[in-house]
């Protein structure tokens, strides 16, 4: 017959990574492992040899040759007889057998994960060649360890035990009626049946626990149950059977060749699963990442933020050239994305917790791509489901602690900056600790203020709310703006790209200097104000455009130097913009970023509840000294120096430029007074009769070029 035909089910199920093999011994029989009736009949021989007693050898002999109950009979019997001989032999007669091209075909799939009732270890030795590190392996009786099989890591799962634990080997009745009343096992398995597209090979579909689950899962869900495949030989099939498998589990029967019981028709099905798998350059995945943010307040005795990551150190043993510190690789809890279960019941399964204990801040969607994947070896892009969770204070145990375990995976609360210093995480997940930190970095900072101020309760420290431009002091700085075209004139440019340009105060010294200057806001109003401004030179113009989003469709004149002047505060996702900025605008000679930023955490926390007080919520992004350079390097560009210029804003011109209401004013000034020592030396503040009258401005400026990201 011609090759198996694989079901696009199937095909998509694996490159989404939603594929489960079933693997029964049909698999392992070409590896000269036995079958069921040869390892019985082995052992009934091992007892002979031995002059061990069988009170009927004619019987036992006719019961291994029997049905599935019959040969479990056997077993009890032989079990009995043999005592602990029966596991070394066991362990003995898999101990040498070596994987098949079956084996090392189904290693290489991308796989969710692969289910045995075999005992041999010939899956981990194949995937040990392919891989160079061990697979995930758990035994039904460690529940555990349970957790892996919920993972993002491929694993393998040992229905009836392995052969190295002869005391995990299901073979008798007794054995099965044990494993029958492990009801962890059956609910995971009927939680991978309900969840995931399940490929049953060389598997005869005789196990009874297993195909009772499927049959009383089918029935349950009236037939909408996922639909599920086996591969069986072409000669052992007809069409009442087909109908019957069918009808009372949903599984689709899928007959290969089997020339003179070669079984070459399982091979062929694997190959057309891999070339599947390598046509795909993309593999696309659903995650549901938890961001989990704890405040600064609790029993870790430090006052920042942090969130919940698990510590997975496999990821990052492909990454050579690191050292044993670095070799730590910190992810984002993560669910398996189900359809079948509610969220908030997921989570509370995953921590063990009761839902009362949390609740849901937020949930949105993000494209995010990764080069590199070690569980899978391949281009991955994923669609993350960031779920921000906030626990109730104090949070339930175990989440108290600073580092805690739940069965095999162990968690930890870091800081953002601390999850940046880990070489390994930063290149295995740096667009998604990029993308935390743009959605919620500034919430991370931001803690309950303490000062003895009471602040309305109706401020909401995590509004965000657009606001008309404003003309402040500090745009008109001579000194400031000097310097950064001293930065830009080291670059010999001939045209200054203003990104965020605003009123376009630097037109006028670009045209002095000889070169021309392009000024480019997403505000139609401001950039109607820019071009009064400009009005009468020559060599400028300002243009509508948004920096996060659009792609330059305008001739750029001559070589020129990006100028990114105080607007990175104002993105909503300032690395995702940075990191496409080349790719949209073109490549210039430098790009010169200028931000405000912080001098220490404590100025940090206090200047966002001075501004949320004042109600000036217009910034997405704050920024502590030194972070502005680091998220230029992050988004790929190489930058070659950085330096720092102090500014001082005049506190009494609040009021009337920005429009303060007197409610805010007396909110704003609440905050003032109750500054610290440490802060107020920190903002270098400066008083009249008592009264602060300026606080520092520092800006941060960044001289970078393009680089290879």
């Amino acid at each position: 017959m011609k090759n198996t035909v694989v079901p696009e089910t199937i095909k998509t199920a694996l490159i989404d990574r939603d594929l489960i093999v079933f693997v029964g011994a049909g698999l392992s029989s070409p590896a000269n492992c036995p079958s069921w009736e040869q390892l019985l009949t082995g052992l009934a021989e091992k007892a002979e040899s031995e002059a061990i007693a069988i009170d009927d050898p004619i019987e036992l002999s006719s019961l291994i040759k029997g049905s599935t109950f019959h040969k479990q009979i056997a077993a009890s019997e032989l079990q009995y007889a043999l005592g602990e001989k029966m596991m070394e032999y066991i362990t003995d007669r898999f101990r040498n057998v070596k994987p098949t091209q079956n084996h090392d075909l189904l290693s290489r799939l991308t796989l969710k994960g692969i289910i045995t009732t075999n005992y041999d270890h010939l899956i981990e030795k194949a995937y040990q060649n392919s891989h160079s590190s061990e697979l995930e392996t758990v035994i039904a009786q460690d529940s555990e360890r349970y957790s892996i099989l919920k993972s993002d890591q491929p694993w393998l799962f040992k229905l009836h035990g392995s052969s190295e634990r002869g005391r995990t080997i299901v073979l008798s009745s007794e054995d099965y009626e044990r494993l029958a009343r492990e009801t962890a096992t059956f609910r995971m398995l009927e939680a991978m049946l309900q969840n995931n597209v399940v490929l049953f090979v060389g598997f005869g579909l005789e196990d009874p626990d297993s195909m009772d689950t499927i049959r009383r899962l089918n029935r349950a869900y009236g037939g909408a149950l996922q639909r599920h495949y086996a591969l069986v030989a072409e000669n052992s099939l007809g069409p009442a059977k087909k109908r019957f498998y069918k009808d009372n589990y949903n599984i689709q029967l899928l007959p290969y060749s089997n020339t003179n019981d070669k079984h070459e028709g399982v091979t062929e099905f694997l190959q057309q699963l891999a070339q599947h798998q390598a046509a795909e350059k993309e593999v696309t995945m659903e995650k549901r990442l938890l961001v989990i943010t704890r405040p600064y307040r609790g029993n870790f005795g430090d006052g920042n933020g942090a969130i919940l990551v698990t510590n997975n150190p496999q990821w990052a043993t492909k990454l050579e050239g690191l050292s044993e510190t670095d070799r730590l690789c910190y992810l984002l809890p993560y669910l398996s994305y189900s359809e079948y279960h509610q969220l908030d019941d997921q989570i509370a399964e995953y921590f063990g917790i009761p839902k009362e204990s949390f609740y849901l801040r937020d949930t949105q969607e993000e494209l995010v791509s990764e080069k590199f994947n070690p569980a899978i070896e391949t281009e991955v892009t994923y669609t993350y489901t960031f779920i921000e969770l906030e626990f109730s204070d104090p949070p339930p145990s175990p989440l108290m602690e600073q580092r805690f375990s739940i069965g095999e995976t162990s968690f930890e609360w870091l800081t953002l900056e601390s999850l940046r210093k880990h070489k390994s995480t930063m290149e295995l997940n740096k667009d998604v600790i990029m993308a935390v930190s743009d959605r919620f970095g500034s919430r991370l900072n931001k803690r309950p203020w303490s000062l003895g101020v009471p602040i309305a309760p109706e401020i909401d420290f995590y509004a965000v709310r657009s606001t008309d431009y404003q003309d402040h002091e500090w745009l008109l700085d001579d000194y400031l703006l000097d310097l950064i075209l001293k930065n830009a004139e080291a670059f010999s440019p001939t045209t200054i790209v203003d990104l965020g340009c605003g009123p376009s105060v630097l037109a006028h010294k670009c045209v002095s200097l000889g070169m021309h200057y392009r000024g480019l806001d997403s505000s139609r109003d401001v950039v109607e104000r820019a071009s009064e401004n400009i009005q009468g030179l020559e060599n400028c113009s300002v243009d509508v455009f948004d920096i996060a989003t659009d792609s330059m469709s305008l001739t750029l004149p001559g070589e020129c130097v990006f100028l990114l002047k105080n607007v990175i505060h104002l993105l909503d996702h300032p690395h995702r913009t940075l990191n496409t900025l080349i790719d949209r605008l073109g490549s210039p000679r430098a790009i010169i970023f200028v931000e405000t930023v912080s001098p220490g955490p404590d100025s940090l926390i206090w200047i966002q509840a001075l501004f949320a007080a004042l109600r000036r919520e217009h910034k997405k992004f704050w920024a502590l000294k030194g972070q502005i350079e680091s998220l230029v390097e992050l988004a790929g560009f190489k930058v070659e120096n950085t330096s720092h210029y102090e500014q001082f804003i005049d506190v009494s011109k609040w009021s009337d430029s920005w429009r303060i209401s007197d409610s805010e004013w007396t909110q704003g000034e609440g905050v003032l007074n109750a500054i610290s020592p440490k802060i107020e030396s920190e903002m270098k503040v400066k008083r009249e009769d008592g009264t602060i009258t300026e606080l520092l401005r520092l800006q941060e400026i960044v001289v970078a070029v393009p680089g290879t990201k």
